[in-house]
């Protein structure tokens, strides 16, 4: 071996000298005594939820300081699939069913359940939404087939969007079994309800989150409320994609360490701290548009980590201001469930009103009117009623003669007519505003609650009175037509025809106002002519029109006759022409005429022969004391608004 000459050995020289002690020995490396620390807390606090697995304990067993602090310290990425495995219960769920994923898998491959192709079909369309790069074909697949499992798993929530940014969050962690269940818990535990049609979930834990916003930032909350900037319109994504499209990649890992590992109530902790880190600007904002796009852009900007640990904090924070267990998370989504569906159902009852009354063509302060007056004594309303909605407000068969008795002149509420009427209104007024099968769900309701008698739903109420005092001359014929056809055969009988026109005779006839001492031998000659007189317009009028001789007359020729009679003509307001088709409120009804109109006189004058001229005088309609009480309230002004000058001097 030959040795290196002087010459030779001068540049190894000159590098050996060039290089440090540093450059000869490798440094060790840098012990990160917080990471230490951190993997043996994690290690310890796994051991410890296993131990409390293993021995059916709750979960509560690990103080919720303990945990909180573990997760502001920071959560190893080495330990975080398993960490939220197992403080999620995924891992016990593949435990309790170690094949059922490669089960669901297989079954896909056959068809999948039924149902299933619709929501492949919108899987499909999702996949390139998310953000997962087009390219990654493998991290597309897994992504495919965790959203086929879960649609598989519950075939009632089946695939909604918002699962695709849940799932593909959690793909980054876990493996595909581990990410199915993990989202299978999200959607059942974290999000109930969020998924299914109706996104009641959604709207109840956005109730929830307004009721903590107000209560832990109270001057956010008046602010929002300034704008119209409701809770919901500013979190709802935050829920149904579990912040997973709201914040940054690295604050959405932080922000699920907290939620995974403290359970379903961090995830309203996570939202007041989202809430506490927008508040400043949220506070300047000056309209709505800038409120929701901050909800919607303004998290995006905590992508730093310096950011990240604030935001972190902040929810951390709030998990200790307000601690909210799982039994008061349980009670106020179900106090916030009562409240929305009281609310839905004033929405869907003030809907429905609305219809009605816009083709009864009453206006709506005459309808609450109405409604005030149905509802209780003298116009007493009862919360309980309220709460339930106007669309199942029932009106019993004397509150309906009162009403009636006070809003048409000369109508007594004790004649034998407005019980008829009432069972007409009840049983053949079509209710326009709403639909059939609802109407008679509505009564069927009202008639479970109320066996001991009937009573008259206040839609249909409304209805009957639109027919009476604002329809066309069509439909005022009809409700006549319905009055004399007691046994809703289709025709009219004579004997039917001979008793409610002895009722339309009673109504302008006062049989108790008698100067003889034998008041009732008067009463009694009185009704003895009434029904004379009626039996012999009856008798005329089947001896016109009912031809063939069987007894009935038909709706067209039963029509014929009551037009012929004046108090069938004033009763019913038969003259009337149609209603404009833009109908003015009540209050903007023009004023009455001074002098009688030619047409209604002359029509009556005709036809005087016909009827006794006790039947034509005018006398005072007689009252009960609550019937008083209605006389008084805004109905005397519906009366008068309704029935002109020449109408009420009969």
């Amino acid at each position: 071996m030959s040795s290196l000459t002087g010459e030779q050995q001068r540049p190894v020289r000159q590098t050996l000298a060039a290089l440090s002690k540093d450059d000869w020995y490798a440094p060790p490396p840098v012990v990160n005594g917080r990471s230490v620390d951190a993997v043996m807390e994690w290690n310890e606090l796994l051991e410890a939820r296993h131990t409390a697995e293993m021995q059916l304990d709750a979960p509560a067993t690990i103080a919720p300081e303990r945990l909180h602090a573990a997760v502001e310290n920071g959560v190893p990425d080495a330990l975080r699939p398993q960490i939220w495995l197992r403080f999620s219960g995924a891992e016990r769920r593949i435990r309790e069913s170690p094949n059922l994923y490669a089960e669901i898998q297989q079954r896909i491959s056959m068809g999948g359940v039924p149902g299933f192709a619709s929501a492949a079909e919108q899987i499909e369309k999702d996949l390139r939404r998310t953000d997962l790069s087009s390219d990654d074909s493998a991290a597309l697949d897994a992504l495919r087939r965790v959203l086929a499992a879960c649609a598989c798993f519950d075939a009632k929530t089946s695939y909604v969007q918002g699962m695709n940014f849940i799932a593909s969050g959690l793909l980054h962690v876990l493996p595909e079994e581990g990410a199915f269940w993990m989202l299978v818990l999200v959607v059942q535990r974290w999000l109930p309800d969020h998924f299914i049609e109706s996104m009641s979930g959604n709207n109840v834990d956005c109730a929830v989150l307004d009721e903590l916003v107000a209560e832990q930032t109270p001057k956010l909350h008046a602010k929002l409320a300034a704008l119209q900037v409701g809770t919901q319109l500013l979190t709802a994504r935050w829920f149904l994609c579990l912040f997973s499209s709201v914040v940054s990649p690295s604050a959405l890992l932080r922000l699920w360490d907290l939620l995974f590992v403290c359970g379903p109530q961090s995830t309203f902790h996570a939202a007041l701290g989202c809430m506490r880190v927008l508040e400043s600007r949220l506070l300047c904002s000056s309209d709505m548009g800038t409120a929701l796009a901050l909800a919607r852009d303004g998290l995006w900007r905590c992508a730093d980590a310096q950011s990240v640990e604030a935001l972190l904090r902040g929810c951390v924070a709030c998990a200790r201001a307000c601690v909210l267990g799982a039994a008061e998370l349980s009670s106020r989504r179900q106090r916030a469930r009562v409240r929305l569906l009281i609310e839905a159902q004033r929405l869907e009852a003030a809907r429905v009103l609305l219809r009605v009354q816009r083709a009864s063509g009453l206006a709506v302060a005459d309808v609450r009117a109405l409604a005030a007056l149905s509802l209780g004594d003298d116009g007493v309303l009862r919360a309980a009623d309220l709460d339930v909605g106007w669309i199942q407000i029932g009106v019993q068969r004397d509150a309906f003669a009162q009403i009636v008795a006070a809003l048409v002149p000369h109508w007594s509420a004790h004649s034998p007519l407005l019980p008829l009427l009432f069972e007409v209104f009840r049983t053949r007024v079509v209710m326009p505003g709403l639909p059939s099968d609802a109407a008679a769900e509505a009564d069927a309701q009202r008639d479970e609650t109320r066996d001991d008698a009937p009573v008259l739903s206040f839609l249909r109420l409304v209805s009957g009175l639109g027919w009476l005092l604002r329809g066309s001359s069509a439909r005022r014929a009809e409700l006549c037509f319905h009055c004399f056809d007691r046994e809703g055969c289709g025709a009219v009988t004579r004997a039917d025809f001979i008793a409610v026109l002895c009722y339309i005779y009673a109504l302008y006839e006062d049989l108790g106002a008698s100067p003889l001492r034998n008041a009732h031998a008067h009463a009694t000659r009185v009704a003895e002519r009434v029904q004379a007189e009626a039996t012999r317009f009856v008798d005329m009028m089947f001896e016109l029109w009912d031809e063939e001789g069987v007894g009935l007359l038909s709706r067209a020729r039963f029509d014929r006759a009551a037009h012929q009679h004046p108090l069938l003509v004033q009763t019913f307001q038969l003259e009337q022409l149609d209603s404009p088709q833009v109908r003015q409120p009540l209050s903007a009804a023009p004023a009455a005429p001074t002098q009688p109109q030619t047409t209604s006189s002359t029509r009556v004058t005709s036809a005087a022969d016909r009827t006794p001229k006790a039947c034509v005088k005018s006398r005072t309609t007689t009252t009960s004391s609550t019937s008083a009480a209605i006389v008084q309230s805004p109905l005397l002004k519906i009366r008068d608004d309704y029935f002109s000058e020449d109408v009420r001097r009969l």
